[in-house]
């Protein structure tokens, strides 16, 4: 049967040298929809390639501009090493794009209706003009103070992961202002047809309503153990690299198989946490499904019995604990996220500490996908949906 969808349309803007960075960034987008398909919200990737037909007008960004970019909430652009052809309006037709989205203060979107990601490599010296890349690096400059959201990647992978997690956060953004400005007096529920089809999910069919609360606030419990863990772990790596950043400049006059083994039972130790916070992000994977399980069973009950005053109020203290855990999430998640900036940023040393590393980045990527896609499903809860 038709069901309601929330999309969220991204137009992908670049000059024509970042082809392979292009396909990148809907890549992170095809990823991130289909995350988050099961929270009937979809994100639609459009470039003028799959949406623009033919059409007269005084120049190409034109007939993009009418039939494109008057119509979406994020616009992701990207740069290389040219900042584009000039439009007569603009330093390029990407610049002009940004600029439309810039003064468009009306999106809801708010700051995140802009996003720029910028190449930070050079692959041939020989074929770069330097008058170019100097007109890039100018117009970097200015986006900061106008408070756009830019950052730079070497590397398709990353940027393919940058877009999808910043694209979703601006979803998070959203569904929050959106969840704040709605009494919960006004949230409606999903059909009862669908809702006593999930309570049939059920672990036991005879589970009364202090069964389903018990269950939902011993889960509350076990997931908030879960993140305070992970970031109990990230407070521990961090002072393990302090540490041993101090003791590699007592040893700055050792050999280097002294240093490299320093260095490399300093990444078995990474290892070891990174196992840790995977088994943790597990952990409160898990027991976040139980709760939203039981929110939905506490609810569909409610409407079975005619909505008791009984039933609303036990549902009200689990959709009060979702307050809970949106705080929660939102104090780990910034630690989480610069950490995790803080890893990527650390030199390649040996082979064992680059593996450790990419380990340590995995589950930290794990981490920050476990606290996204919860606080989608907390709204979600919320909002009754």
């Amino acid at each position: 049967m038709p069901r309601e969808i929330m999309e969220f349309r991204v137009v992908v803007a670049s000059p024509s040298d970042v082809l392979n960075s292009r396909r990148a960034v809907f890549d992170g987008i095809y990823e991130l929809n289909r995350a988050l398909e099961t929270q009937r919200i979809s994100v639609r990737g459009m470039g003028w390639e799959e949406y623009v037909t033919p059409g007269i007008g005084t120049g190409a960004q034109d007939v993009i501009n009418k039939q494109l970019l008057r119509d979406y909430d994020i616009l992701v652009a990207v740069f290389g090493v040219k900042l584009g052809t000039p439009t007569g309006r603009a330093l390029s037709g990407t610049v002009e794009e940004i600029e439309h989205a810039i003064a468009n203060t009306a999106n809801p979107m708010g700051q995140y209706r802009v996003q720029a990601y910028f190449l930070d490599k050079i692959d041939s010296a020989s074929s770069i003009s330097i008058d170019e890349l100097k007109r890039v690096e100018d117009f970097r400059r200015q986006l900061e103070p106008q408070g756009v959201l830019y950052r730079v990647f070497k590397t398709e992978d990353e940027l393919q992961q940058e877009v999808r997690v910043n694209i979703q956060r601006a979803i998070l953004e959203y569904l929050n202002k959106a969840r704040h400005s709605t009494p919960l007096s006004q949230v409606t529920h999903p059909p009862a047809r669908e809702q006593e089809a999930e309570v049939s999910t059920h672990g036991d069919d005879d589970a009364g309503l202090l069964d389903i609360q018990e269950e939902g606030e011993e889960a509350v419990a076990a997931a908030t153990r879960a993140v305070n863990r992970i970031s109990e772990v990230i407070h521990e790596i961090g002072e393990a690299t302090n540490h041993q950043t101090s003791e590699l400049e007592k040893l700055s006059l050792a050999s280097a198989k002294e240093k490299k083994n320093a260095i490399n039972e300093y990444a078995t130790f990474i290892e070891e946490r990174a196992s840790t916070l995977k088994k943790e992000s597990a952990i409160a994977r898990q027991n976040f499904t139980i709760f939203a399980q039981a929110v939905v069973s506490l609810v569909a009950l409610q409407r079975q019995t005619g909505g008791s005053d009984q039933y609303k109020s036990d549902a009200a203290i689990l959709l009060n604990l979702t307050e809970s855990m949106l705080l929660t999430l939102s104090n780990v998640r910034p630690i989480v996220a610069q950490f995790r900036i803080a890893i990527q940023n650390l030199p390649r040393i040996t082979s064992h500490f680059n593996r450790s590393k990419k380990l340590l980045i995995e589950a930290i990527d794990e981490c920050i996908g476990l606290f996204d896609q919860t606080e989608l499903a907390m709204h979600h809860i919320a909002k009754g949906t």
